[in-house]
């Protein structure tokens, strides 16, 4: 198989010679895209590539390559079966992504996954949202991609940046897309109107500015921002072996004002918090209690509902 006969020793001979000028660094091991692979993911030991982390790349195929935005269908690309609705489509990313994480937990000896690469093509629906400066199909695919990610617990890289994006020609490739900025100014109107000027190369803007933790001092159970509600929840587990030294650690959450034009409130479990104001936002820092395991921090919701 490509694989286990290729790839494997290939990504070993790789890592060997990078570890030879930088010996303690992490490595990302990432296979070619596996809907378009009739092998399956290959078992790496942990002896032959140390220190590997899962990087598998992660995309809703059907709305990368229709450039087209609907909530209610997709494919499963390992399983060719279609979902109908939108918590079918919810429901199917998820195990795409559980099963993305799998292959580190148990092909790769535990290692940890973050997906190396995902987004959205902006240019979908033809470049519509060009000549009207609506983005909400826009907004609403790279939502979902992040919300699936977020629920999943998982690390992730968005594909955030190409310097001479334009709309004509998208990244500079193929026409691929995926930029968050662009030299083409989306047009102001909507949604837009309220990004500031400072960011208006940005595209899907209210889609990507979300609140998320920075630093947990614990471990995560759930993070999820709902963009509708425009609620943020973090909820945690500390170890009760380490409660007092990792309760001296604040839990940090960054919140753009973009999302709270009004202001926000903020519910705690226990502990306490603060809020350091920045130029277009904040910082909650919250410290638990150390006398409790469970904690729950967030529920930040707007003020006059947005």
């Amino acid at each position: 198989m490509y694989g286990r006969d290729c790839y494997v020793p290939f990504a070993a001979r790789f890592a060997e010679r990078i570890r030879s000028i930088l010996p303690h660094i992490l490595l990302f091991v990432e296979m070619p895209p596996l809907e378009f692979s009739i092998d399956e993911f290959p078992e790496i030991d942990d002896a032959l590539i140390p220190r590997a982390v899962n990087a598998t790349h992660w995309y809703d195929g059907v709305t990368l390559f229709l450039r087209a935005w609907r909530p209610y269908f997709t494919v499963d690309p390992r399983t060719k079966c279609p979902a109908f609705g939108y918590a079918a489509v919810r429901r199917t990313h998820m195990k795409q992504l559980a099963g993305i994480k799998g292959y580190g937990s148990e092909q790769m000896n535990n290692a940890p996954t973050l997906i190396g690469e995902t987004g959205i093509p902006f240019n979908m629906h033809s470049g519509k949202a060009f000549r009207s400066g609506g983005f909400s199909a826009q907004v609403g695919a790279l939502d979902n991609t992040i919300s699936c990610l977020e629920a999943s617990l998982v690390s992730f890289t968005l594909w955030c940046y190409t310097s001479d994006n334009c709309n004509g020609y998208g990244d500079q490739w193929n026409l691929e897309d995926l930029s968050l900025i662009s030299m083409d100014k989306p047009i102001r109107s909507g949604a837009q109107l309220s990004v500031p000027e400072r960011d208006s190369c940005g595209r899907a803007v209210h889609a990507f500015a979300r609140p998320y933790a920075t630093r947990i001092a614990g471990t995560p159970s759930k993070s999820e921002f709902n963009l509708d509600r425009v609620r943020y929840e973090l909820e945690f587990f500390s170890d009760p072996a380490k409660s007092n030294e990792v309760a001296m650690h604040p839990t940090e959450i960054f919140v753009p004002q973009l999302q709270y034009p009004r202001g926000y409130t903020v519910e705690i479990s226990d502990g306490h918090f603060s809020v350091q104001s920045h130029d277009g936002w904040d910082i909650v820092s919250y410290l638990h209690d150390p006398s409790k395991v469970n904690h729950c921090v967030g529920k930040l919701a707007s003020f006059g509902g947005g």
